[in-house]
């Protein structure tokens, strides 16, 4: 008999991981160029944090980085933003430009005064607090930037960072 494995919906991401259930799904998913691109399109439409801040962030680290790296970071922060939207669409904020700007800018800030140090200390972060998560931004960096998948995780854990201090003072407006 075959069963049917569907995705399920995850209220907390990203203060928790994936679960083990949806990693394995979205490395399969995530994978597809197609259905990679749907679901970053669609993430990146439904927030303007995502819309704005993915090429803020890559602005922000491509004169740290050669030309596969930067494409590497890149597809890191889409494939998280994809993530995002996939198992927490309710959650992801930030809709409103000027609401999305100043945590778009101390990003920016934070990455240029030490782009190695930051970026360094923020993917070990990442990898450990969302092992899940970092095994799917891997593999689908794997398809398309296999020489350069720590960069895929930088980008991820960039776009983590920022989607996290949204969060926080999303959290601190309704108390």
């Amino acid at each position: 008999m075959t069963e049917l494995v569907i995705l399920q919906p995850q209220e907390n991401f990203p203060r928790e991981d994936l679960t083990d259930e949806n990693t394995g799904l979205l490395e399969l998913l995530l994978q597809n160029q197609t259905a990679f691109e749907k679901s970053h399109t669609a993430a990146e439409r439904y927030s303007a944090l995502y819309r704005v801040g993915h090429g803020v962030l890559v602005a922000a680290s491509r004169p740290h980085v050669i030309q596969h790296e930067s494409d590497a970071i890149s597809n890191g922060i889409g494939t998280y933003e994809a993530i995002s939207t996939i198992v927490s669409p309710i959650e992801r904020g930030y809709h409103n430009t000027m609401l999305a700007r100043p945590h778009i800018e101390m990003a920016y800030l934070a990455i240029n005064l030490n782009f190695d140090e930051e970026t360094g200390n923020l993917a070990n972060l990442f990898r450990k607090h969302l092992p899940n998560t970092s095994r799917v931004v891997e593999a689908a960096a794997d398809r398309r930037h296999s020489g350069a998948i720590d960069y895929a995780v930088v980008g991820a854990a960039l776009a983590y960072r920022l989607d996290m201090g949204t969060a926080a003072e999303e959290r601190e407006d309704e108390e």
